[in-house]
């Protein structure tokens, strides 16, 4: 919630525009594109000496945009923000961004996957992006 509420109040996008997916496939209904959806990771624990407990937590971030003229969906355009920019501003907004989280020692992009063209109930096309970050917390 706190990466939802950090992106939401950044002033990019309409906060509802910017939600929390049960998957990275599924746009909520009611959700206008572009958007971004925020869907957890795995986490990994481990002990470190002292009895601290690190947690390696990842969050995907699932850029959408719309189709548009040519490639605008990808690179964007005057009319749009493209996948490309969105990932981006997702990464400068959060890196090294600790969200205020007791304990939260590293954040960062640690993995893009290309972007993925798909058509929707309506048969539109739709473009999607996904950029993961890392969070470290040692308690």
């Amino acid at each position: 919630m706190a990466v939802e509420a950090r992106l939401a109040g950044a002033g990019v996008w309409p906060p509802a525009q910017v939600f929390i997916t049960t998957d990275e496939q599924t746009i909520l209904a009611g959700i206008k594109l572009p958007c971004v959806g925020i869907k957890d990771g795995p986490v990994r624990t481990r002990r470190l000496a002292g009895g601290v407990e690190e947690k390696i937590l990842r969050v995907h971030l699932v850029a959408w945009a719309p189709q548009g003229k040519g490639a605008a969906q990808v690179t964007g355009d005057s009319t749009q923000a493209g996948v490309l920019a969105m990932t981006a501003t997702c990464a400068d907004l959060l890196n090294g961004d600790l969200l205020g989280i007791e304990g939260m020692i590293d954040a960062r992009p640690v993995e893009e996957t290309g972007s993925r063209l798909y058509l929707n109930q309506a048969g539109r096309s739709v473009q999607q992006k996904i950029i993961t970050f890392e969070y470290v917390r040692q308690r």
